[in-house]
């Protein structure tokens, strides 16, 4: 017991407004000629031998093979380059007009060319889902992703996956609060509670089940220096309701305590309802395992209107909420050190896609009971 007082006083106070009030590429021829001898036979022999076989053997072949064939081929489409781009219609240039296209160009789309010279390589659906780009009189409103075509399933990236005109719509049980992203989508707030120690409260999505619409949200709270506590949400979905059935709370020295209210805390409207003027109220009791918790808690949510705010996080389009509330201890141990009677109004700003900007506690008396206020976001598409 020696170390609960100090470690109780000291997360209770970190998380207590937060979880109890909704801060959330040829050869050449030859030339031969035989001229024969012409002999002039003295001999007086009278044997008259007139022999005149004039056969002077004068080979009157001349073999004239003026084969002139030097190989000169004047064949003139010697691979010719006609637009200078690298490539022959040998080599596969489909078009030599034009240097944009050959087989080492990148397909530009819609513009009716075969850059590439591949018939494979569509002009007009260049993400190849199987739709044709609107720039082609296609019905594909986003002919760059490969997920976004008319009927494709709508997914939580941002986008409209399904080109109807709205994006993520049916994937939150409500965008305002978003619990269908990634687990590795963070969001990391400056949380000041009323001990007036100013937390990093880095926030993600433990667990999400769509079709029992339950999951759990992860808070860690780490003051920069040695001191780090942790919580975990238990988020339920009804009917495009978002809200809260209780949480688990532990810290550095292994201590933990789950709160369970006795009913589940409407903490945001479906977005239908998210006009100006429409009110909702709660009323629930809490207690912790440690039997050290116990409190009532009750009052009425109401949604002032649309409105823009600013934080470091950047300049958003808003929902603002406010939450008049009544704390009433029934017998909570003192060794929390947490003031469970008071009255208060809890303002938010809600951003569409991704959950809360800023929120401020503030009592009656004018007490500020905590304050927080988006840094940084990443997985998120607002």
């Amino acid at each position: 017991m020696s170390t609960r007082p100090s470690v109780l006083r000291t997360f209770p106070q970190v998380l207590a407004t937060t979880l109890l009030l909704g801060c959330t590429g040829g050869k050449v021829g030859t030339l031969y000629s035989d001229t024969g001898d012409e002999e002039a036979d003295t001999d007086t022999d009278t044997d008259t031998d007139t022999d005149t076989d004039t056969d002077a053997d004068t080979d009157t072949d001349t073999d004239t093979d003026a084969d002139t064939d030097a190989d000169t081929d004047a064949d003139t489409d010697a691979d010719t380059d006609e637009d200078g781009d690298g490539w022959t219609i040998e080599a596969g240039d489909c078009d030599d007009t034009l240097a944009e296209v050959n087989p080492g160009a990148e397909e530009d789309c819609y513009d009716g060319l075969d850059n590439d010279c591949d018939a494979a390589t569509a002009d007009c659906d260049c993400d190849g889902d199987g739709v044709d780009a609107e720039e082609c009189d296609g019905e594909d409103c986003d002919d760059t992703n490969p997920d976004t075509y008319p009927g494709a399933t709508e997914l939580t990236d941002g986008e409209d996956n399904n080109c109807d005109g709205e994006e993520d719509e049916g994937v939150y049980c409500n965008a305002f609060f978003p619990m269908s992203n990634s687990p590795t989508a963070a969001r990391v707030y400056s949380t000041t509670p009323q001990n007036g120690t100013t937390y990093i409260e880095t926030v993600t999505i433990g667990s999400w089940d769509s079709g029992t619409g339950s999951g759990t949200l992860d808070r860690n709270y780490f003051d920069g220096g040695g001191s780090s506590f942790d919580a975990v949400e238990d988020r339920l979905c009804v009917t495009g309701r978002m809200g809260i059935a209780g949480w688990e709370m532990s810290g550095g020295t292994g201590l933990s305590t789950t709160v369970t209210y006795d009913v589940a805390r409407v903490e945001l409207a479906a977005e239908a309802d998210l006009t100006s003027g429409h009110t909702w109220s709660f009323d629930y009791t809490a207690t912790d395992s440690l039997g050290l918790l116990d409190y009532s808690a009750s009052g009425t949510y109401t949604v002032i209107g649309d409105t823009t705010y600013t934080t470091p996080a950047g300049t958003f389009d808003v929902v603002e909420v406010e939450n008049d509330y009544t704390l009433v201890d029934n017998g909570s141990s003192s060794l929390l050190g947490l003031d469970l009677d008071r009255e208060g109004k809890v303002t938010l700003y809600y951003v569409e896609r991704l959950g809360v900007l800023y929120s401020e506690d503030i009592a009656d008396d004018g007490t500020v009971v905590e304050t927080r206020e988006l840094q940084t976001y990443n997985g998120f598409y607002p």
